[in-house]
């Protein structure tokens, strides 16, 4: 759910490395899943299947879509296996109606969700999500009880032991959004194979997760453990998304007015060729091609958006 802290109620990632190492050997295994806004739940008795759904958005105790957070955090798990034969269709409108409308009652209830379960964690939710704050959510006295009853685990137990892939923004870190030229954006895929590979420009879409970026107070310009790098101090060089490497000078950008200058070579970040990708060249204020803008999804830490 907040895989890129409350950007979607629910997205895909690659297989984790932790997730690899725990495959066992065998063609059948089971993969963990960090959150589902559902869970089916198949059982073997006496040659008959037993399947059961349940739908967290319209349990009457809930409200909310937590049941993922609560089965990690008090004792359970959350695993597909790959093998079974159990889908999911997945409509194109919902079936039923929202009382508050469905962008209200989604963040009422991923905000009851915060609050019940993830500890000091919830405020990358907010900052994430500022229109949650004023929300009214009703009362989560009662689901708090019961994690205390259940002896439930903390949030940061869940980061540590369910997903630690996940990269949590930390007091480093500026601005987190999307970096805008004009009607494109920033983007890291396609994603190959190798160690590294160039951004690309496309068309600026939410819902691409290829283009959240994260500009820290360390001057990187970052995405899940990735960094924009240029190798060369040549003009025209070319930019590459490679992995961060601590207080690696060829991944530092210094932000100049609306551009981005690398800081090794002196030059700023430029699309003016597209089809060669990004590359450095000369600064010129001027440059409509080395102009970039900042759509911030959250503010992790109080400043201004703009390149400046």
């Amino acid at each position: 759910m907040f895989t890129r802290w409350a950007v979607k109620v629910l997205s895909f990632d690659k297989v984790g490395e932790g997730t690899k190492k725990r495959k066992k050997k065998k063609t059948r295994w089971r993969l963990c899943v960090t959150e589902m806004t559902f869970i089916i739940i198949a059982s073997y008795h006496h040659n008959i299947y037993f399947v059961i759904f349940f739908v967290c958005y319209l349990h009457p105790c809930l409200h909310l879509a937590e049941i993922s957070f609560r089965v990690w955090q008090c004792g359970g798990s959350l695993e597909i296996i790959p093998c079974s034969r159990v889908g999911h269709v997945f409509r194109k409108k919902h079936p039923y109606t929202f009382p508050d409308g469905n962008a209200n009652t989604y963040i009422r209830n991923t905000r009851r969700a915060a609050e019940v379960w993830m500890d000091e964690f919830k405020v990358l939710f907010y900052n994430a999500r500022p229109s949650a704050r004023g929300k009214f959510y009703g009362d989560v006295s009662e689901r708090k009880e019961l994690r205390k009853q259940l002896k439930c685990q903390s949030f940061k137990w869940y980061l540590t032991n369910v997903y630690p892939e996940l990269k949590i923004p930390g007091p480093n870190e500026l601005v987190y959004g999307q970096i805008k030229q004009g009607n494109t954006c920033l983007d890291s895929s396609p994603h190959p194979t190798g160690s590294a590979w160039p951004p690309v420009m496309a068309r600026c879409s939410k819902k691409q997760k290829h283009q959240s970026w994260i500009i820290t107070k360390d001057d990187t310009v970052e995405q899940d453990a990735t960094c924009l790098t240029v190798t060369s101090t040549h003009v025209d060089s070319r930019v590459y998304i490679s992995s961060c490497l601590p207080n690696d000078i060829k991944q530092k950008w210094t932000r100049v007015d609306n551009s981005l200058q690398h800081t090794l070579s002196k030059l700023c970040l430029d699309n003016q060729i597209p089809d060669k990708g990004l590359i450095v060249k000369q600064c010129n204020s001027k440059s409509k091609t080395q102009s970039w803008f900042i759509l911030p999804s959250s503010t992790l830490i109080r400043g201004d958006h703009s390149l400046r």
